[in-house]
């Protein structure tokens, strides 16, 4: 699924709603070893930087929706992939999931590399660190690239 010249997200989306949208909230690959939703990102940095010169506004806007994507990963893993509501909205009852805690940025942690699972360790800004390290990347790499002035 890709995006044809002149879609926006939004028609994007519409168009493949349910699941479409799935590749850069959600890792697809099987493999652990790459993650769609960086492969993702790196296709909208490159789109915003080739927008740079002659629309800054829409520049920004393909930015921000790969650092969206970078964001996720630590946000809420793979909690939800595959629904057409992420779970990462609520627990199913009596479950140990913590699945609803996936997006509060302190006091949660993976219990491992698949990132299914959340595991409470108090006050542990873990996964905040790893997503303020992959923003501030990700906005450094913008800059030099696009020669960013104010």
């Amino acid at each position: 699924m890709s995006m044809t010249n002149g879609e926006t997200q939004c028609q994007f989306i519409q168009k493949n709603i349910y699941y479409g949208w799935q590749f850069y909230h959600f890792n697809e690959y099987n493999s652990l070893k790459s993650d769609s939703r960086i492969s993702t990102a790196n296709k909208w940095f490159d789109k915003a930087v080739s927008l740079w010169k002659d629309n800054k506004n829409e520049a920004f806007k393909w930015f921000g929706y790969g650092l969206h994507c970078l964001q996720d990963i630590e946000a809420h893993g793979q909690i939800g992939a595959g629904a057409p509501i992420p779970q990462h909205i609520k627990s199913p009852k009596n479950s140990n999931y913590n699945w609803e805690k996936a997006d509060t940025p302190i006091g949660y942690n993976w219990k491992n590399k698949n990132k299914y699972t959340l595991v409470y360790k108090k006050n542990s800004t873990t996964r905040l660190s790893a997503t303020e390290k992959r923003t501030t990347e990700y906005l450094k790499k913008f800059i030099k690239k696009v020669g960013y002035r104010k």
